[in-house]
């Protein structure tokens, strides 16, 4: 379906197989690989990537798991963009709603100019500095 979209939006949720694996119950081999993939193809024709890092308290946002995932995006090609996500719980009530448990109840929403996030942001420039890091939604230029 790729070869429809000018722009894709794919998510990242953790480098390491393991960590990723006990978060999302699947591996992240497939989805790197198509990533790889994806960024490969579509800037070819006139597409773009922009790969999207959910920041999520004690899973992804620490520095390590930060400066993997931007050192991996900025190995892709194409430069993709890399747009951090900061956490909210705004799914919470669509998981009441439909009588399940919300795993992430209780983890303290982030605004985006926190100033950890702020660090973060800082830190993917760093190990990615020919990307646009961007910080939250309404940071993505369409």
């Amino acid at each position: 379906m790729a070869q429809f979209c000018h722009t894709v939006f794919y998510d990242l949720k953790h480098m390491d197989p393991e960590k990723h694996k006990a978060g999302t119950g699947v591996s992240n081999g497939r989805i790197l690989d198509n990533l790889r993939r994806l960024c490969e193809e579509l800037p070819r024709r006139g597409g773009r990537v922009i790969v999207r890092l959910p920041l999520i308290p004690g899973y992804n946002d620490d520095d390590q798991a930060v400066a993997a995932a931007a050192e991996f995006v900025a190995g892709l090609a194409g430069h993709p963009e890399l747009n951090l996500l900061p956490y909210h719980d705004l799914g919470e009530s669509k998981y009441e709603m439909i009588g399940e448990d919300y795993a992430l109840s209780g983890l303290e929403n982030r605004k985006g100019r926190d100033p950890r996030l702020l660090e973060i942001q800082a830190l993917c420039q760093r190990y990615a500095p020919k990307n646009r890091v961007s910080l939250g939604g309404d940071g993505i230029q369409l």
